[in-house]
């Protein structure tokens, strides 16, 4: 089948004009490519936003009975102390993906999500989702034979409502650490992104967020 080819009469400058009922151009080609005006893109439910984070240092923790510890570091660069999602509507799907190492000498840990409305979390926080302070637990005591570490990954899935976000609201979103300890222990040593028995990219901590939108 041969192909059907359009084009303007050879020569710089010349054009092909595609007009609407009212005479006004909405394709005009150029030398090279072309220009659209007054066209309506069309839009409804798919992807929307990617955005990730790597925090590519381990952060350690002896404070006892905590929430909120930032995992994440203490600076404001988006993809390294934060990740940035911008819900469309209220009705919007969200999805967090997070991965890391973890060790433990001594009492109990755990680890969250946290968004705040401030890009240095000064104000504005909650808390989307924690595993209690006691997810884990280390060893007897420092250096023994019991002391733990793992891997930690995981995925959550909600709309920006029950998150509580707004539409057309930036929020800034980060891991936290928790730490539990009781009777059993008089210090903690916590420690997120730690590398562990030569695990490979066991360093540091990662958090996706991938944002659908259903209308």
């Amino acid at each position: 089948m041969v192909d059907l080819v359009i084009r303007p009469t050879i020569g710089a400058g010349n054009k092909i004009i595609i007009q609407d009922q009212a005479g006004q151009p909405v394709l005009t080609t150029a030398d090279s490519g072309g220009t659209l005006n007054n066209v309506t893109v069309p839009t409804g439910p798919g992807f929307k936003e990617f955005n990730y984070l790597y925090y590519n240092l381990a952060t350690v923790s002896t404070a006892m009975d905590t929430d909120n510890i930032s995992i994440c570091g203490s600076g404001t660069t988006a993809g390294v102390h934060h990740l940035v999602v911008t819900p469309g509507a209220t009705a919007d799907i969200i999805q967090f993906g997070w991965s890391f190492c973890w060790y433990n000498d001594e009492g109990y840990m755990g680890w969250g999500i946290q968004m705040s409305t401030t890009n240095n979390f000064a104000s504005g926080n909650s808390t989307l989702w924690a595993t209690g302070r006691d997810q884990v637990q280390g060893g007897d005591t420092a250096g023994s034979v019991a002391d733990w570490g793992g891997q930690a990954g995981g995925v959550l899935t909600d709309t920006a409502s029950t998150f509580g976000m707004s539409a057309d609201t930036t929020y800034y979103v980060r891991m936290v650490g928790q730490t539990f300890h009781n009777s059993s222990w008089t210090s903690n040593s916590a420690k997120w992104g730690y590398e562990y028995d030569n695990d490979v990219n066991g360093v540091g901590v990662r958090l996706s967020m991938q944002r659908w939108s259903t209308t």
